[in-house]
């Protein structure tokens, strides 16, 4: 997925790691825990990598409008605690600061006081009305009723999706004229 988020999942590992080490004989290995977080934390910067690659194929680099879908860290809840959606965020605004480019964020959870990282509204077609780039953070369960006809109307040409919680089929998302970038199948710039 794009990552966990969350009171728990970013610090439990580590704890259980630390009462692990500290206090039994190391029994067990507890490095995969410790790796799991790695590869946990990398999952917004790979988020952003399978956008870069995705850019590249629409020929897009400048005066884009990314549309972040979903900054609760679990679906259908108000909880952004270490969500997946701010590093994402600040992956994004690292890498292209220089590139003219407008974010807003889509979540019908969550309240504008509880996230400013950027403008946030609820009202899914405003997120996405004239967006380049759909990036899907959280996987609530109106984004998988999406109709993909009409989304196409609203976004602009060559609209690139970016599934982090693998929400949409890859085939039928193309076949309606979207770049479409997932995890878990890597970016053409890895392989």
């Amino acid at each position: 997925g794009s990552g966990v988020g969350g009171h728990c999942l970013t610090k439990d590992p580590h704890l259980l790691v630390y009462g692990h080490r500290t206090y039994t004989e190391n029994k067990y290995n507890s490095e995969i825990l410790l790796e799991s977080r790695k590869i946990n934390d990398f999952m917004p910067e790979h988020m952003v990598e399978l956008l870069e690659d995705a850019l590249k194929v629409a020929g897009k680099h400048d005066n884009l409008k990314i549309a972040l879908m979903g900054v609760a860290y679990k679906p259908d809840c108000d909880d952004t605690r270490n969500t997946p959606t701010s590093r994402i965020v600040h992956f994004l605004k690292n890498r292209y600061h220089s590139h003219n480019i407008e974010y807003i964020a889509h979540d019908p959870w969550v309240r504008e006081k509880d996230y400013n990282l950027t403008e946030l509204t609820s009202n899914f077609y405003e997120a996405v009305k004239d967006a380049d780039v759909l990036i899907f953070a959280t996987d609530h369960k109106q984004y998988y009723s999406i109709d993909l006809d009409e989304l196409k109307e609203n976004v602009k040409n060559s609209p690139i999706i970016i599934d982090g919680r693998n929400i949409f089929n890859k085939r039928t998302v193309e076949s309606k004229g979207f770049i479409y970038r997932k995890v878990g199948e890597g970016s053409k710039i890895h392989s």
